[in-house]
């Protein structure tokens, strides 16, 4: 309900009117002229649509599960219409088998929703693994805008055929080949010894694949946010 506020000839009536009578704009409408003019005033509380109820099903795309992804060009139609100003992009790595990134939007309405992605052969499927950086961009893009509008699934450019096998692996199963190679592009990157990062573990070992598929996603982890150099140092 919204207070709507009425001066006719001096005098000022408040009446109560439904939502769906207004727009969710505050509006001033005049009538009349001269010294019968009505002039009247709506002011309502600015609510944050739904978005969800705006996305045209048409172009989801439905897993073999049954599930729902949302692409990012539907995403960004839907950025559109929320008003974006601008979109930064910041590089946090990049090579030929592996990047990283981050994007910021800015909204109109002065909100701001970042979000970072990685992208390699790890978790790209074919020849998409090429294309790193774009991958990751794109992967980051998609998650700020979901942030931003408030979007309950997936992004269609956030999974792979590698990382829904991974999601469903068993935790104390051998380390995946896509694993293994994430941690040494890691490594590789940042210029850490391989055999540092595998005395880091409550259970140490000697050799990459004799790390269980939790212990890498764990250390994988560590080597993004920084916690395996701090362990290091202190070590």
């Amino acid at each position: 309900m919204a207070k709507k506020t009425m001066k006719t000839k001096g005098r000022k009536v408040s009446k109560v009117v439904k939502k769906e009578e207004i727009d969710s704009e505050p509006i001033i409408i005049t009538k009349g002229s001269g010294t019968n003019f009505v002039e009247e005033q709506v002011v309502v509380e600015q609510k944050e649509k739904n978005w969800n109820d705006l996305v045209n099903h048409k172009a989801l795309i439905i897993t073999s599960e049954g599930g729902e992804l949302i692409p990012l060009k539907e995403l960004e139609r839907l950025g559109k219409l929320k008003g974006i100003i601008s979109q930064e992009t910041i590089v946090h790595s990049c090579s030929p088998m592996y990047a990283a990134a981050t994007v910021k939007v800015t909204f109109s309405d002065g909100s701001i929703y970042s979000g970072s992605a990685d992208a390699g052969k790890h978790n790209v499927d074919g020849n998409f693994a090429l294309y790193s950086l774009p991958m990751a961009e794109n992967r980051a893009l998609a998650r700020a805008l979901r942030f931003g509008l408030h979007i309950t699934m997936c992004s269609l450019e956030e999974v792979s055929k590698k990382t829904i096998e991974g999601g469903f692996s068993d935790g104390d199963g051998p380390i995946q080949s896509s694993s293994e190679r994430c941690i040494l592009e890691i490594c590789n990157r940042k210029g850490i010894k391989i055999e540092k990062v595998l005395s880091l573990g409550a259970r140490r070992v000697a050799t990459i694949d004799q790390l269980t598929q939790r212990e890498a996603t764990n250390i994988i982890k560590a080597l993004n946010n920084g916690a395996a150099e701090k362990l290091l140092v202190s070590a």
